[in-house]
């Protein structure tokens, strides 16, 4: 066995110099030879995984700008399809307007990661229906697709225009027809990756309630059922029109318009004024009361009634006993039974008075059951 190993060896060696260089050669032509091809896969595979990848970036990017677009359309659709671009013809957008309208960021992309130019076109297709293509223009000189948009995250309805059908847009789950557009200004050309929405009045507008006026619709701006606001507040509102309202805990206002009804209590912490009338069983007040009359069918407390914080164009009728606490000045009080501390009026007319001073110019009554009586004349005392 070592003697056919050492003659081997010996055999190898005795090969000529040149002769191994010439194999030497040939199998570095073989290595080249096969890494040379898969080099330029690889090359083709990475070239084609950053196109893929710009692709959907572009993809991205159009299909912000087609929402931006259907935001600014929304505010008002039915005036845009028929007043600003009218039936048939369409409105041409560039990132500026949107930016413009609030609707884009100042310093965002310009251009698509293709370095593709990107425009907004509106097609008001009916009078009822808007058409939105946000357009990535193809660069010149592109006779082969860069990228054929494949759907994927943040991604909508994102297609291309085929070079030999420019009437149609295709993409996943896209194939629509283009031909209403084509004689258009800005209409998309072969190999332009497009995105589209497309707006409806019966289905984007009319199902909902709006939070601006639509003039056309005023019932947009109407509720059709209960609004539960869930335990939070109502704020803001000016005018408060309603045919009912229910407060199981506390009502603040500044004003009331209209008739208000109460089965419990009412509670005012400050002044209560009112135009019309106040009715009630029992009325405490601790500050001042306005109304033309006040009607108590069982007792009023009142800390002050004088004119100036309390003023009744008629008279104040109680059936029962009026208390009050400090001064009453009125210029008719017409009474069944009154205890005051001190009474102070032009006329009183009652038919029992209990009171510890009167002063007045003229006091009438049936009975009267006074400690100190001051007046200028007294007839039939």
């Amino acid at each position: 066995m070592r003697r056919m190993l050492k003659l081997y060896q010996t055999q190898i060696l005795r090969i000529p110099r040149r002769a191994r260089r010439g194999s030497l050669l040939i199998e570095t032509a073989l290595v080249l030879l096969i890494l040379i091809p898969v080099l330029g896969l690889g090359i083709e595979i990475g070239a084609r995984y950053v196109r893929d990848h710009q692709g959907l970036n572009e993809a991205r990017l159009l299909t912000q700008v087609v929402d931006a677009g259907a935001t600014l359309a929304l505010r008002d659709l039915d005036d845009r399809i028929n007043s600003e671009i009218g039936v048939g013809n369409a409105q041409v957008l560039t990132l500026a307007d949107l930016e413009a309208e609030g609707l884009w960021s100042a310093g965002s992309d310009q251009l698509t990661a293709l370095r593709r130019e990107i425009t907004l076109i509106l097609h008001a297709r009916g009078s009822e229906e808007l058409v939105l293509l946000a357009r990535a223009t193809a660069l010149p000189g592109e006779d082969n697709a860069a990228y054929i948009p494949a759907g994927g995250e943040g991604v909508g309805l994102v297609g291309f225009v085929p070079p030999d059908d420019t009437t149609r847009l295709r993409g996943p789950g896209i194939d629509y027809d283009l031909s209403g557009v084509q004689s258009l200004a800005d209409a998309p050309l072969g190999w332009d990756a497009v995105a589209i929405r497309i707006l409806r009045m019966d289905r984007d507008v009319l199902p909902f309630l709006h939070r601006t006026a639509q003039p056309n619709y005023p019932e947009l701006n109407r509720m059709e059922t209960d609004l539960d606001m869930n335990g939070f507040n109502l704020t803001g509102a000016g005018t408060l029109e309603a045919d009912q309202v229910t407060v199981t805990s506390e009502l603040q206002a500044d004003r009331i318009i209209g008739t208000l009804s109460v089965d419990g209590d009412v509670a005012a912490t400050s002044n209560l004024n009112v135009t019309g009338s106040i009715s009630a069983s029992t009325a405490t007040i601790n500050g001042s009361v306005t109304a033309d009359a006040i009607s108590v069918t069982d007792q009023a407390t009142i800390g002050t009634l004088d004119a100036d914080t309390l003023s009744v164009g008629g008279s104040v009728a109680v059936q029962q006993d009026i208390v009050v606490e400090g001064t009453t000045t009125l210029d008719v009080l017409a009474v069944t039974g009154l205890t005051a501390g001190d009474i102070e009026a032009h006329s009183v007319t009652a038919g029992t008075l209990a009171a510890d001073d009167v002063f007045g110019t003229e006091t009438t009554a049936t009975t009267g059951q006074i400690q100190i009586l001051t007046t200028g004349t007294c007839s039939g005392c």
